[in-house]
């Protein structure tokens, strides 16, 4: 408060209080969080910031990429990329003072990001692990029983009590890809022979390191120039092919190359490209050229389209590929044998090698593509007004135009329309071998193409296979066979008689994830509350928290999860997977009677979230309820099933045996996000990446598995629940940040194992014991953490024998799960 103080009396006002303020105290920042890649712009909050010229920003003791005084009261900061995912402390330096408040206040987290894993054949090294054909690993492992993947020294290290000298395949189960951890994966897809794709990179400029994103990675085959590396066929060194490689070159890589100065051509510069305009953003890329028996090296430079903008989807064909970049435009480059690229009628080269803009959308239709998707040699893009293109091979009707005429230029599907007229915008396509699914806004799914193996759901008899294997069944109404074998023209697919569980009629659902195989096709769809009589009619609501799966089509190696598999099995339209149905008891509007819904978790039974298919298996991903932890508390988690065909390993199950149900993969893998597969390969995504939000509930850190490390105070698979006594009271032993760390190093490594062979030399250093060998109780003969106690343990039982410290090159079995259980208990926040 100031006064004046005059004649010995004080005059003030209460009215106008004066503040004195330090300078650069930290009041604040926003956001809290950033992903490990880093990028992310922290704002600075304080009384007051006065101007300097030597500002600089610490995360920890990393100094920002960029630093800006916005005001007296902001101060923006950018994140650097870090290696760890941690929780540090951010501050300002100025004038050679660094100032924070160590609190709260000023603390932020660096959290995981989407990871790829990949699993199936590697035989032109599309698993991107730098090598073609198996991966072994030769030692001693566990055989049988659930964990027969575990590596051994003794019969007694194995649940089973079975320790052999064997050799494994390591593509036979998912496994990390190093080269491209912790980048941050938006996008995937799959080829026959090759991979692509979206990710994040750290590169310089102007204010340091800092990532870009929509970046895309390709690796595998490159026969017909489907790896858009500027030319097509194999290379001297294989293996050049077989690690993750930037689409045409890096950010770092890429120059302006002025045409006036440098003479060579460059290869693949657009035909319309601005008469006069010299610049041109190009990439050196060295080709190896087999001349007269020799290999000789060639330089070339390729334009790269991708230098102004990222790329935001990617898909891919057989042996072609499409990519979408931000401003919505569309590129393909790759086999164009049957005009699958969409260049027009005059472009007839059999290989396109590198990124070519589809112009048709711009030169001649003027719209934007939000979608794309591609089977064997055909193409099909949705654009943002919801309309459907298709181009390429059509021998089966593939394209959906009314015909079986190829295109070489894109061209517009209709015939969107039910039984009462209503016409509807098409939301997405998938696109298989020969046949395509499309998804209309209004949650119903359509197909047309071959329909050789029942792919597209539309036959309303049961079918029989003919001598030359082609489905067969009688169509209603009564029309040609042609148009069984193969359909020209979108139809909509018939669900209305479907029985659930109990025999109910299921009703027309909304179809949310959708996927088509070679021969098979998959649905994930919600249930509509009240059934309804026709499949045209309107559904009064969908429950979008159920997710049932639907499956049809062939089912030759079990690739429907129907629990059979044979030559002849086909299922004809679409068939509900009750093994993996939302739940036991739907409750629908106006029940009462029979059906409750419980306030802690309405859901009986399994959640589908989302589906992908490879050439002849599936993968599933969904949410179930589990019991875990030492107080068997209940928890939804994130599960991976997969089945059909697994002759190169393609299911993750770390064996070639085919599955003709879902069967879970083991792992203690949570949050998958992207689910892809082609051929006989598969891969998918995990992670805690930036939309997730609070993906631990605002009480704990997210690492790159997925997995919550909870605050203390907090414990649970999510960190939702508070420590007994409440969240100001550590849950037991979660306190101490030694201990933490000492947790959360050894979580990483059993998950890290659990993806691996070599779990015990993982966990050799993380996990030991003791334990007093002659006690007189199986509780005296129970592991301990703590050696005193032991001790102490022995004494009390009068034990002579002194306590025993255990690694895991003695452990057995029971030992192991005595000393989790004793972990679990300590840290029941471990999940």
């Amino acid at each position: 408060q100031v006064s004046i103080n005059g004649l010995e009396t004080e005059y003030t006002s209460d009215t106008n209080p004066f503040v004195y303020s330090s300078q650069w105290v930290i009041s604040s920042i926003f956001p809290r969080n950033s992903p490990s890649i880093g990028g992310t712009t922290i704002t600075f909050f304080g009384p007051y910031f006065h101007d300097s010229t030597s500002l600089m920003c610490k995360f920890g003791n990393l100094f920002a990429t960029k630093v800006q005084r916005v005001s007296a009261q902001q101060v923006l900061c950018r994140a650097p990329s870090v290696n760890i995912h941690q929780r540090i402390n951010v501050s300002i330096t100025v004038d050679g003072s660094t100032w924070s408040v160590p609190s709260n206040a000023t603390e932020m987290e660096y959290f995981g990001v989407r990871n790829l894993m990949l699993f199936g054949e590697n035989e032109y090294g599309q698993l991107g692990f730098s090598k073609v054909g198996p991966r072994m690993f030769s030692g001693s492992m566990c055989a049988g029983g659930l964990y027969s993947r575990f590596d051994c020294t003794v019969d007694a290290d194995c649940p089973a009590g079975i320790c052999l000298e064997q050799n494994k395949d390591l593509n036979y189960e998912p496994v990390f890809l190093r080269e491209l951890f912790a980048r941050n994966v938006t996008g995937i897809s799959m080829g026959q022979t090759h991979t692509m794709i979206i990710a994040s990179e750290t590169y310089s400029d102007e204010w340091g390191s800092v990532p870009r994103r929509g970046l895309v990675y390709i690796w595998g085959d490159n026969l017909v120039g489907q790896l858009g590396f500027g030319f097509a066929g194999d290379s001297k060194f294989e293996y050049n092919f077989s690690k993750p490689a930037p689409l045409v070159c890096s950010p770092e890589e890429i120059y302006l190359l002025d045409r006036r100065i440098d003479g060579q051509g460059v290869v693949g510069i657009p035909s319309n490209w601005p008469e006069g305009e010299w610049i041109v953003p190009a990439c050196n890329i060295t080709q190896d050229v087999l001349s007269e028996g020799k290999w000789l090296q060639q330089r070339i430079a390729v334009y790269n389209p991708f230098y102004y903008e990222q790329v935001v989807t990617v898909a891919s064909g057989s042996f072609h590929s499409l990519a979408i970049t931000e401003s919505l435009d569309l590129y393909s480059w790759g086999w164009n044998n049957d005009g699958q690229l969409g260049m027009g009628p005059l472009e007839l080269r059999p290989n396109i090698p590198y990124p070519t803009k589809v112009v048709y959308f711009d030169s001649k239709v003027k719209v934007k593509i939000v979608k794309i998707s591609a089977g064997f040699a055909h193409t099909a893009a949705v654009t943002a007004d919801g309309e459907l293109y298709t181009w390429g091979n059509n021998r089966y009707g593939q394209l959906g135009l009314g015909d079986y005429v190829a295109r070489r230029f894109p061209s517009l599907v209709t015939g969107f329309i039910d039984s009462r007229g209503a016409e509807f915008k098409v939301a997405d396509v998938k696109c298989g071998l020969y046949h395509c699914l499309v998804q209309t806004t209004a949650g119903s799914i359509w197909s047309f193409g071959s329909n050789s193996r029942g792919q597209l759901g539309t036959c309303k008899f049961a079918p029989f296979a003919t001598d030359n294997l082609d489905l067969d069944c009688i169509p209603e109404p009564a029309q040609d066979k042609e148009v069984v074998y193969k359909r020209n023209y979108p139809k909509k697919i018939d669900f209305m008689k479907i029985t659930d569980y109990a025999g109910s009629l299921v009703g027309q659902p909304y179809i949310t994830k959708f996927a088509a195989g070679a021969f098979h096709s998959l649905a994930v769809a919600s249930p509509c509350f009240t059934p309804i009589k026709s499949m045209d009619d309107a559904c009064p609501a969908f429950d979008f928290e159920a997710g049932d799966l639907y499956v049809w089509g062939n089912n030759k190696y079990g690739q429907l999860g129907t629990g059979s598999n044979a030559d002849t099995k086909y299922e004809a339209v679409p068939k509900l997977i009750t093994m993996l149905n939302t739940i036991s008891t739907r409750c629908r509007f106006g029940e009462t009677v029979d059906c409750v819904q419980s306030d802690d978790y309405f859901r009986i039974g399994k959640i589908v979230k989302d589906v992908a298919a490879g050439s002849w298996h599936s993968l599933v991903s969904l949410n179930q309820r589990e019991d875990i932890g030492y107080r068997r508390s209940s928890y939804q988690v994130n599960r991976m099933f997969t089945m059909g065909n697994n002759d190169e390993g393609q299911l993750g199950h770390s064996d070639t045996t085919l599955r003709d149900i879902p069967t879970q993969i083991e792992s203690n893998f949570v949050r998958f996000h992207h689910l892809g597969g082609n051929y006989y390969q598969s891969l998918f995504t995990l992670g805690c990446p930036p939309d997730d939000g609070n993906v631990c509930d605002g009480a704990g850190f997210c690492r790159e598995q997925g997995v919550c490390d909870c605050y203390a105070g907090y414990r649970g698979q999510d960190c939702s629940i508070e420590c007994d006594g409440g969240a100001t009271t550590p849950c037991s032993g979660h306190g101490s940040p030694a201990n933490a760390l000492t947790i959360a190093k050894w979580r990483q490594a059993v998950i890290l194992a659990a993806s691996g062979h070599n779990l015990r030399r993982r966990l050799d250093d993380a996990l030991r014991g003791w334990y007093c060998p002659g006690g007189a109780t199986a509780a005296a003969r129970a592991p301990s953490r703590n050696y005193a106690a032991c001790t102490a343990a022995c004494a009390a039982t009068g034990a002579s024998a002194v306590c025993v410290e255990i690694r895991l090159g003695s452990m057995t079995s029971v030992h192991l799960v005595a000393l989790l259980d004793k972990l679990v208990t300590d840290h029941p926040n471990m999940g």
